[in-house]
């Protein structure tokens, strides 16, 4: 019987294994078949219901009790996120309207506006990775000196469609905070970024720096 593993590469050209399965022969349906399967995993692992759940410290089978929760964050706070997001409040309410297991796409998590709702209800610093640029969520409606500790939860989008819970050695660098929290006056943000001022800093210090534009002279290939 025919053993197939499913390995994926990092950025250091190195192998780690994803799945395996073993299938009746070598035709091109069984490959399709284990395919299909590997393909329902990751999407059901999309729904924040376990992302979220774990990361928080709660069992897995409470994801019903984290969804309820941020989607009554959200309802309750509406016309404020509606002002602080420029885009995507529709579809911030859509994905978490949905009550059951195997969620289709619309209702697949939305980060990272899901993640403010995530830091202000559970009160908590979500620190979002991604290519696109990784960001710092703080809470917006209570500032650090009203938590006796601070808990901080990591998620990473990986290879754009797919979602995982991190978990960073202490005193890492932290992301900058986002745009939407820079345009909007909140007096909990500017004391958070007191507190982890160092490491917000150094972030930037390690932050690749974008290029100077290359000007060229077409006279000169003339």
């Amino acid at each position: 019987m025919p053993f197939v593993e499913i390995v994926g590469v990092t950025s250091t050209n190195k192998t780690f294994s994803i799945a395996f399965a073993f299938i009746m022969n070598e035709k091109e349906e069984s490959y399709n078949w284990v395919l299909t399967c590997l393909t329902s995993t990751l999407e059901n692992c999309m729904h924040p219901r376990v992302i979220v759940a774990v990361s928080l410290g709660y069992d897995e089978d409470q994801w019903l009790y984290i969804r309820k929760q941020l989607l009554d964050e959200l309802h309750n706070k509406y016309e404020v996120y509606a002002n602080v997001f420029s885009y995507g409040i529709e579809e911030l309410e859509t994905s978490l309207s949905f009550f059951q297991t195997n969620a289709p796409r619309e209702h697949w998590m939305t980060m990272p506006l899901t993640g403010f709702l995530i830091a202000n209800r559970f009160g908590v610093i979500v620190i979002f990775l991604t290519k696109r640029g990784s960001i710092t969520i703080f809470p917006l409606w209570k500032g650090p000196e009203e938590f006796p500790y601070h808990q901080m939860i990591t998620i990473s989008l990986v290879y754009d469609n797919h979602y995982v819970m991190v978990q960073l050695e202490r005193d890492f660098p932290m992301p900058t905070i986002p745009a939407y929290l820079t345009r909007h006056k909140n007096s909990c943000i500017p004391r958070w970024e007191a507190v982890y001022k160092s490491r917000l800093e150094l972030y930037q210090q390690l932050k690749p720096r974008d290029r100077e534009p290359t000007f060229i002279t077409i006279e000169n290939f003339i």
